[in-house]
């Protein structure tokens, strides 16, 4: 007798096979997580009421994040600048240069030209709005910084703002329109979907 597969985390439900190459699939995965109680609250993360995940909503707000272990990559804060580490990879190598005193394979100082463009990369993947402040706070730059890719962005109905708070707008949830708008040479790339299956005309 042939056994059903059932769902993991809903053993009451038969588990359904999403076919990626439809172009509705991603709506079927987010029906299926709000029929869970699963929020939408970044771009690929849902959540319970309550249980995002802390250490993903401190690294889309641009918090210091200190990893460790094989492959880590924290993000660190001083005063005058932001750096990016990186640790080895590899267990052996990892623990070869541990025992030697260090692990970090690479430290990289991030550009005061680009502290705008990665705020805004990491801050518009969450569903919910961000203090003008926190990117003063966050960065050391004043928002006018990125005033001209805000206007643009806020032309295009991709974001809502005012005067103290910004927010990805239900269309703007949908594009990566981001990279380019805010990148230090203000290039326009192409549109692509934050999502594989969750592009939208």
């Amino acid at each position: 007798m042939r056994q059903e597969k059932r769902s993991i985390n809903h053993p009451d439900q038969l588990h359904r096979r999403i076919d990626s190459n439809r172009r509705d699939g991603c709506g079927d995965m987010q029906q299926m997580a709000a029929a869970a109680g699963y929020g939408h609250y970044e771009i690929s993360a849902y959540a319970q009421p309550k249980r995002a995940a802390c250490h993903n909503l401190n690294y889309w707000q641009f918090g210091d994040c200190f990893s460790i272990g094989v492959g880590a990559h924290p993000r660190l804060s001083f005063p005058h600048r932001i750096v990016r580490q990186s640790r080895f990879k590899q267990p052996k190598s990892y623990g070869e240069h541990i025992a030697a005193g260090s692990a970090v394979q690479e430290e990289v100082e991030i550009a005061r030209g680009e502290l705008g463009f990665k705020f805004m990369l990491n801050a518009l993947r969450l569903t919910v709005d961000f203090g003008v402040n926190e990117f003063s706070e966050r960065t050391g730059l004043p928002i006018d910084r990125v005033e001209q890719a805000l206007d643009a962005a806020e032309a295009k109905g991709l974001l809502i703002r005012d005067h103290k708070t910004i927010a990805p707008s239900p269309l703007g949830q949908r594009r990566d329109f981001w990279l380019g708008k805010f990148s230090a040479s203000w290039r326009l790339f192409a549109l692509y979907s934050f999502n594989l299956f969750c592009i939208r005309a």
